[in-house]
């Protein structure tokens, strides 16, 4: 357990609901750390950004686009992302993120990719 994650902060991420129906759907970058997390997530957020017109491409930092999903800034309670989190998305119209976690500690739903 990394010392920027509760096992509260865990619980919340399995109850993370599926996107709002008018965001496409939610992509998970998920690596073993230091095996090149960063890089993978610039990659899909620029192919991501880039299929949808490229708006916002290049803005702010990497993980401004796909923030780390289980550090405990990033939430407000179960399954409730923090508003700075919600508000990154909503300016990109998905929820991107990066993780370490395990598949089975992973919130599962039909409108979920997982690239691992």
């Amino acid at each position: 357990l990394l010392d920027i994650t509760s096992l509260q902060t865990l619980r919340w991420c399995m109850e993370l609901p599926p996107p709002p129906e008018d965001y496409a759907e939610d992509v998970f970058v998920c690596s073993y750390p230091k095996s090149g997390t960063t890089w993978l997530q610039h990659i899909v957020g620029s192919l991501v950004l880039r299929a949808r017109g490229g708006e916002g491409l290049g803005e702010g930092h990497v993980s401004s686009r796909t923030p780390f999903f289980e550090i405990d800034p990033h939430w407000s309670g179960p399954g409730e992302l923090a508003p700075h989190i919600v508000e990154g998305h909503r300016q990109i119209g998905r929820r991107m993120f990066n993780t370490h976690l395990w598949w089975e500690m992973m919130p599962k739903h039909d409108r979920a990719r997982y690239i691992y």
